[in-house]
């Protein structure tokens, strides 16, 4: 469940109102403050067996400074019955001074009704959040769930009851509708909660997240130098503040907690829907499952060996013994986390009490469910319903490895050859290539194709080629039955097309010469249709994705008047290269250049022939 599980509802709201509005709820909305305001909204469910201090935590928020606009709102629901409320949260001018000085908001009912909240429950935590963007309106809305985190399970447990994601999801759904725009930040201040399965349903709802792949310190975020931060700057944008919680947090944790800590911001604009290779990780499993396996548990986990760190997962499986298209997906997996991870920090406390260590986290993990009834509430999930619910148990199962069928032969057509033929012994349902080339910014599949029976034809691609070969006794992608990777070599060639312009006026082609530097020599390129043209064999000439070299060079002179680069592909490249106005290297370009070398030399010796005159008329 988490060691701090105080999923702290930090909605930053900072209204556009006055800063010290703690009077009665009708004053809280008639001023409106100049300047960047923002509203944070505080979730704090502490209705739960195992406590928390809800005080400590609202007395860091009062010792912080506040911005004009700037306003924190939490719902507090203690331990015990009938005993919730709203607090605008004001600062102390006495600092950490344990007595709280904030005062209750009467809500009229719009949230707490009978003295009692159940924070498990989404219309809860919907009424809250529409409740302080109407009565708190601002420019950004941040939102602090606080309390105990369970991972896929859920966050802010009341009694025996806690917010799944599915109810979290509801919530978002309902508040940011009502409101009319996404929520700025989402922050939970609990364990366990930057996973793949709550990014999935909260993606739409959301633009950035903050939360801990790992357990969270029973302290939690320290609040007291997050809000001073956005007081002395409130213009700063909503990235920024999360960024800040990130390092704010861990920067604590180094001297504050005992434990090993994560924390990262996604900047869910970018998207959220991570996922594994699931297609290809069911169709291998029968092959493969053993390797898998092992991927799985040697990737660093947290709370249980099911919690495993998504990147760490991906990384190896990368470097696994498996088919190549399954890396070159996980490959895809992890670029994408990188671009929408905005802000990762972590500390390997080496003496961490419970032994945990993150050397290898990146920030999110994800769950692997197993057959167990325990699991049963998984498939609610988004997420699962995407298909990792089957993925996963798949791969927590105990499925045979089968042994792998024969190899395929490869017979070439074509003088040098231009395709292949990949048969395989035996008569399947489907008989699957994907083809891979290396390019300078790494691997790339460049085809797929697959067809009934065993045999198939690869052609149209050039280069040294890399084949996913398998084959199933069903359809694609149902169950491999043998997966061979083969190396071939197959001939074609590419055009680059090389257009010359010059500042002032046409190009006579009869004057220039493109010359293409390929690895095995070079080539003159031929001029037609306003440009020039070079043909280029692949891979004799160069490899695709190499770079190939052009300089444009004057055919009287000799001299390079300008060149470029290009990348050489299967389809046509182009280039323009700009040359200088006088290209064509008259005897006017020799004069003009010697004429103003020689210009400072003739100034002196006018300006000291002017001196002696001087001096003739003088004595």
């Amino acid at each position: 469940m988490g060691l701090k599980s105080k999923a702290l509802a930090f909605v930053f709201l900072m209204a556009l109102v006055v800063p010290a509005a703690s009077g009665p709820l009708g004053t809280h909305a008639s001023a409106v403050q100049k300047g960047t305001t923002w509203t944070i909204m505080v979730y704090m469910a502490e209705d739960y067996y195992i406590p928390l201090s809800w005080q400590d935590d609202v007395n860091e928020m009062e010792a912080a400074d506040r911005a004009p606009g700037m306003n924190v709102i939490a719902l507090v629901d203690p331990y015990g019955p009938n005993n919730s409320f709203i607090l605008n949260v004001t600062h102390d001018p006495n600092g950490m001074d344990p007595t709280i000085v904030s005062q209750p908001i009467n809500d009229n009912g719009a949230v707490i009704t009978n003295g009692e909240v159940d924070m498990a429950l989404s219309s809860t935590l919907s009424d809250f959040i529409n409740f302080s963007a109407k009565t708190y309106p601002a420019d950004h809305y941040v939102l602090d769930l606080w309390g105990h985190g369970a991972g896929w399970r859920g966050v802010c447990p009341d009694g025996t009851d806690i917010l799944t994601l599915p109810r979290l999801r509801t919530a978002l759904e309902q508040s940011t509708g009502n409101i009319g725009k996404k929520l700025d930040l989402l922050v939970i201040d609990s364990c366990a909660e930057a996973n793949v399965e709550t990014l999935w349903e909260i993606g739409d709802y959301v633009d950035y997240y903050v939360a801990s792949e790992k357990d969270v310190p029973y302290q939690g975020l320290p609040y007291t130098p997050i809000l001073n931060g956005l007081a002395l700057s409130p213009e700063q944008g909503v990235a920024r503040l999360g960024a800040s919680i990130v390092h704010d947090y861990v920067e604590w944790s180094k001297t504050g907690s005992d434990y090993s800590t994560t924390m990262a911001e996604f900047n869910l604009t970018r998207g959220y829907s991570t996922a594994p290779p699931m297609e290809l990780i069911n169709y291998y499993d029968s092959i493969f499952h053993d390797t898998l396996v092992s991927v799985l548990n040697s990737t660093e986990y947290y709370e249980n060996a099911s919690t495993v760190d998504y990147g760490d997962f991906l990384r190896l499986l990368m470097s696994a013994e498996v088919p190549l298209e399954l890396r070159y997906q996980a490959l895809g997996q992890l670029r994408f986390i990188a671009r929408i991870t905005i802000a990762f920090e972590m500390y390997s406390y080496e003496y961490a009490v419970d032994g945990v260590l993150v050397k290898n986290a990146t920030g999110l993990t994800i769950y692997v469910p197993s057959s167990a009834f325990y699991d049963d509430p998984y498939d609610d999930l988004r997420f699962s319903q995407e298909g990792w619910g089957y993925t996963g148990r798949l791969l927590s199962g105990t499925t045979a490895t089968i042994v792998n069928g024969p190899a395929p032969t490869v017979t070439y057509s074509g003088s040098p050859p231009d395709s292949a033929s990949i048969s395989v012994p035996g008569t399947y349902g489907s008989l699957a290539t994907s083809a891979f080339l290396s390019e300078a910014d790494g691997l790339a599949e460049v085809a797929s194709s697959s067809t009934n029976g065993s045999e198939l034809t690869v052609s149209g691609i050039a280069g040294r080629i890399c084949l996913d070969v398998s084959t199933s006794d069903g359809p694609l992608y149902s169950e491999a039955t043998s997966y061979h990777m083969v190396n071939i070599t197959l001939y074609g060639s590419a055009v680059i097309d090389v257009t010359v312009v010059r500042y002032d006026g046409p190009v006579s082609p009869d004057t220039l010469d493109v010359v293409l530097s390929f690895t095995s020599g070079n080539e003159t390129a031929h001029y037609s249709d306003g440009a020039f043209h070079a043909n280029f064999t692949i891979p004799t000439d160069a490899n695709i994705g190499d770079i190939l070299k052009v300089e444009v060079i004057s055919r009287d002179t000799g001299k390079v008047l300008g060149g470029g680069t290009v990348q050489a592909s299967q389809n046509n490249a182009s280039l323009q290269v700009v040359i200088p106005s006088r290209a064509s290297g008259t005897a006017l370009d020799l004069v003009v250049p010697l004429a103003l070398s020689l210009l400072p030399g003739l100034l002196i010796l006018a300006f000291a022939l002017m001196l002696r005159g001087q001096r003739k008329k003088t004595f």
